[in-house]
């Protein structure tokens, strides 16, 4: 959210000092840098500097980064006993291919003391999530759809709380009072790396079509973020009937591994039972994308289906 390691530092100075200023384009880094040792110094205090998703700020600006990091490493270098240490720097990252953009000097200091956490599991992400909304959104939100979002995000916090405010977003946008899973699948569309398009669908076999489109079109009635396995055979057979397809019946349990398995949809084994969700693409898009293509087919190919 910083134009230059310049604000940064100058941010860091008004939090202890309210009243200070200073004209940020006569400025250079390391002049804030040396001002804010000073105040720490004539205050007699010793500042810890967190710098969150630093394997991000590398990427996209990797020569101000290390500036900054090096700015605050500075001071420590070549300290008596005596002298007091004036900075901290702890530096949070998900990825830590980051550390081979640093500078060497850099570089040495960080690798001497990394610490490494295990991600989030869904259970602390679910409560981490659900402590967010309670604090900070107010339309309604079902728990089903905060786990939805703790299964979507993996640990990564980052995403799981992106998540939820686009959504929250999205549903201002279409007037709900209400969170819904389709509006944090429209958002994980936009988010994630994977994407479900038209012509991904349009190279499925047509067993795979006949199964999207009958778990695009349950979850599109029901409005969950998560359908039990058994409700499904079924409906996949009523579909196959509508299609005029019910020799692709007898696969169904071999396509929705294969589904599994190319990562469209997610099977979770909660207590006893086995659950599927769908996250990368809303299910009425989905719906309206097969339909389309399989009534299309019928029409250019009368005994295709």
């Amino acid at each position: 959210k910083h134009a230059s390691t310049k604000t940064v530092v100058l941010e860091i100075i008004q939090k202890i000092d309210p009243y200070f200023y200073a004209n940020v384009d006569e400025c250079q880094t390391a002049e804030l840098q040396y001002i804010l040792a000073d105040i720490l110094l004539a205050r007699k205090v010793h500042l810890i500097v967190i710098f969150d998703n630093i394997d991000d700020l590398v990427e996209k600006e990797p020569e101000e980064v290390n500036s900054l990091i090096y700015g605050f490493q500075r001071f420590s270098e070549g300290k008596s006993d005596n002298e007091p240490n004036l900075f901290s720097q702890i530096l949070v990252a998900r990825d830590l291919e980051f550390i081979v953009e640093l500078d060497r000097s850099v570089f040495r200091k960080i690798t001497t003391d990394v610490i490494p956490f295990e991600p989030y599991t869904a259970e602390q992400t679910f409560q981490l999530v659900n402590t967010f909304v309670k604090k900070k959104v107010k339309r309604k939100i079902s728990e089903e759809t905060i786990w939805f979002i703790a299964l979507i995000a993996r640990g990564n916090m980052r995403l799981g709380l992106e998540l939820i405010k686009k959504a929250n977003h999205l549903a201002g946008i279409k007037h709900s009072l209400a969170i819904t899973p389709e509006h944090i699948r429209a958002v994980n569309k936009k988010l994630t790396d994977f994407h479900i398009t038209k012509q991904m669908l349009e190279e499925y076999p047509i067993g795979y079509k006949l199964m999207l489109l009958t778990i695009a079109r349950r979850f599109k009635s029901a409005s969950r973020a998560f359908l039990n396995f058994l409700d499904l055979p079924s409906l996949y057979i009523s579909i196959c009937e509508e299609y005029n397809q019910m020799k692709n019946a007898k696969y169904f349990s071999d396509i929705l591994n294969d589904l599994e398995k190319i990562a469209i949809i997610s099977l979770h084994n909660i207590e006893k039972d086995i659950f599927l969700t769908l996250s990368d693409i809303p299910a009425n898009q989905l719906a309206m994308y097969l339909e389309k293509n399989l009534k299309q087919k019928r029409r250019d190919k009368p005994y295709f289906l």
